[in-house]
């Protein structure tokens, strides 16, 4: 079966950082981002936990991600128009597109030296992340709801 697979994320600490997501609908990551108050796109958008270590999601993030190369040829590999944030989104779409599962499995996991740069003021990783939802919502219009 072809699918798009990642190991569950562990931060520098060994603590959980949450990876696969539901639909990014617009609202659902407003009110991820605690800007608005939506719960029940929320409630779909944040991964559920499952009894097999498997948890089928919408996208992965891009820190970790294993597939075969025909599968990764056929969704079309990394949009090199989104530039840190979003192109994850982006491949997890398509090969929904394609009939191609996107999981992760929380019996591997993968320590992810990671810190959210847009939780303060950082006038680089805000105008990439604006840039970036701008160029996704554009491509997915249906998404913005």
């Amino acid at each position: 079966e072809e699918c798009l697979v990642s190991a569950q994320l562990l931060n520098s600490d060994g603590t959980l950082q949450i990876n696969g997501r539901g639909r990014p609908y617009l609202t659902a990551k407003l009110a991820h981002r605690g800007l608005i108050v939506f719960k029940p796109r929320l409630k779909k958008y944040l991964p559920k936990p499952t009894k097999n270590g498997i948890a089928e999601v919408t996208w992965i993030m891009g820190a970790c991600v294993s597939t075969k190369r025909e599968t990764f040829e056929k969704i079309g590999s990394w949009d090199e128009t989104f530039f840190i944030y979003y192109e994850d989104h982006d491949l997890g779409i398509r090969a929904n597109h394609f009939g191609v599962k996107v999981l992760v499995d929380s019996r591997l996991t993968w320590r992810h030296e990671w810190a959210r740069a847009t939780t303060s003021f950082n006038l680089f990783a805000w105008y990439h992340e604006i840039r970036s939802a701008i160029i996704f919502y554009k491509k997915y219009p249906e998404l913005i709801r």
